[in-house]
């Protein structure tokens, strides 16, 4: 024998967004119930259920149109980052033209050059060069969560490399984790998954010639 559902126990439950986190689909799903329920033969004649359905379909239009605030906030802020790079090359250039102009005067007088209050920088002697290390990369280990590792092309006569990691998109050359090692590349764990690690290199060469400047920078979203 069948066994009957005793009705007096069963309970309304509302449809539900398939991601929980989903405030768009949680209005979606909200609005279409609500078109449902309004359509019932006995929905006229109850307004405990009128009350209702005209709350909740308030605090859906107020989350509808607090997500298209945040949409329209997120669109300004893409368009702001994209105009900080610009921003930023252009900085560079003239500063570099500034730099330019001032040793164009100073024709290469370390007084006159002080008398600009600029810094005095000596020309490195004979032929090691100091240019950074190329094809600087980051890359996620596929198995260990937060740990990542960079490497960058191999230099001649390399005594060892300087590593830096940051996740201050605008922080100086050389500020930030410093991880020295004698091959290039070096491992880095425990970083905070979900943030975006920035990184240089620098190497020291081999018989106290120094090192060389910072390479451009290299981004990675750790995961």
């Amino acid at each position: 024998m069948s066994k009957k559902t005793n009705t007096h126990n069963a309970q309304a439950r509302l449809d539900a967004p398939l991601h929980r986190n989903s405030g768009e689909e949680l209005v979606q799903v909200n609005r279409q119930q609500m078109d449902r329920i309004k359509l019932a033969v006995d929905y006229p004649n109850q307004p405990g259920v009128q009350a209702a359905v005209t709350a909740l379909s308030a605090s859906t239009d107020a989350l509808d149109k607090r997500l298209s605030a945040i949409e329209a906030k997120r669109a300004e802020l893409a368009t702001l980052i994209q105009g900080r790079g610009a921003d930023d090359a252009s900085v560079t250039r003239d500063r570099d033209a500034l730099r330019v102009a001032i040793n164009v005067v100073a024709k290469g007088s370390a007084d006159a050059i002080r008398a600009w209050n600029c810094f005095v920088v000596s020309k490195q002697q004979g032929p090691v060069s100091q240019l950074a290390p190329l094809h600087l990369t980051l890359k996620n280990n596929p198995t260990t969560p937060g740990t990542v590792t960079a490497k960058c092309k191999g230099v001649k006569n390399a005594g060892g490399y300087i590593f830096v990691f940051t996740t201050d998109p605008n922080a100086a050359p050389g500020v930030g984790q410093l991880v020295t090692s004698t091959r290039a590349e070096c491992e880095l764990t425990g970083q905070p998954v979900g943030h975006v690690l920035y990184a240089r290199v620098a190497v020291v060469r081999k018989g106290g010639s120094g090192q060389s400047v910072w390479s451009d920078p290299a981004q990675l979203l750790v995961r």
